[in-house]
């Protein structure tokens, strides 16, 4: 997991200096609260950005989740939300796979687990196989706006995957 704002970018461009990071938030600085909601390919099979909104939800009712083949680049374009993480380690086994999405959903950890506060202009990187839970409010319900490009992780062979 790696976490940073965007226009800052020497909190990041040595560490995600490969061409397929460089495209992904080269293509998320453009977003803005006008950014049409949908699906936009970013030039390989599976590698896409998702432009999406909704309400951020009390912590017990968001799902844990991670992916196997992609890697998620979450951006927070308007709002703000608190994302959990933690090593699917800590996850004990898969509730369910999500056949076709790269999705396995878990539950929640009875550990420790690291609370992200992301509020518009930050990213989030969670690598395959890292589990994190979006969604939750951090101070009452609010709607959010946000951007996700799924990166197959084979695309970043050699880089930070």
């Amino acid at each position: 997991m790696f976490s940073a704002y965007l226009k800052d970018t020497q909190a990041w461009d040595r560490v995600l200096d490969n061409p397929i990071w460089r495209t992904s938030l080269q293509w998320l600085a453009q977003c803005t609260a006008d950014t049409e909601l949908g699906d936009y390919p970013l030039g390989a099979p599976g590698w896409f950005a998702n432009v999406h909104t909704y309400a951020t939800q009390p912590e017990p009712q968001c799902i844990w989740e991670s992916h196997a083949a992609t890697v998620d680049v979450q951006y927070v374009i308007a709002g703000a939300e608190g994302i959990r993480w933690a090593p699917v380690l800590l996850l004990g086994a898969p509730l369910r796979h999500i056949e076709g999405r790269d999705r396995i959903e878990w539950r929640a950890p009875a550990q420790a687990t690291t609370l992200l506060t992301m509020r518009a202009g930050m990213f989030a990187v969670f690598l395959a196989g890292e589990g994190h839970c979006p969604m939750i409010a951090l101070d009452g319900a609010t709607a959010i706006r946000k951007a996700v490009v799924k990166i197959p992780k084979s695309l970043l062979s050699g880089s930070v995957a």
